[in-house]
């Protein structure tokens, strides 16, 4: 499961560092698509990770700054290149040991 976390948080990136160069339209469609990640990954924190507090404030961080990025968020006033460095950040933070310890690989 800790793996397959990795990945989904990898893809994460992937589909956000597409944002700035995209349209308004492709930007809702890849917002979209990281919640449904971000989701997925929600449940996953809950049913095999002990509910982490940790790894659900940095789901909650991605997801806000995705929103900013896609313009369905005014971001407290920041550019997409600062919440795209955070949301890096972010997802960094949310595959460390400290939030994912108790799941299993």
């Amino acid at each position: 499961m800790k793996q397959r976390v990795e990945l989904t948080l990898e893809r994460i990136i992937s589909l956000a560092d597409e944002m700035p160069s995209q349209d308004e339209i492709e930007k809702a469609h890849t917002f979209a698509t990281i919640k449904v990640l971000i989701d997925w990954l929600r449940e996953a924190n809950r049913d095999f990770n002990n509910d982490n507090g940790y790894a659900s404030e940095k789901l909650i961080n991605i997801e806000w700054s995705a929103a900013a990025i896609a313009g369905l968020d005014d971001g407290n006033g920041h550019d997409e290149d600062l919440h795209l460095s955070w949301l890096r950040g972010e997802v960094d933070s949310a595959g460390s040991e400290q939030a994912l310890g108790a799941m299993e690989q």
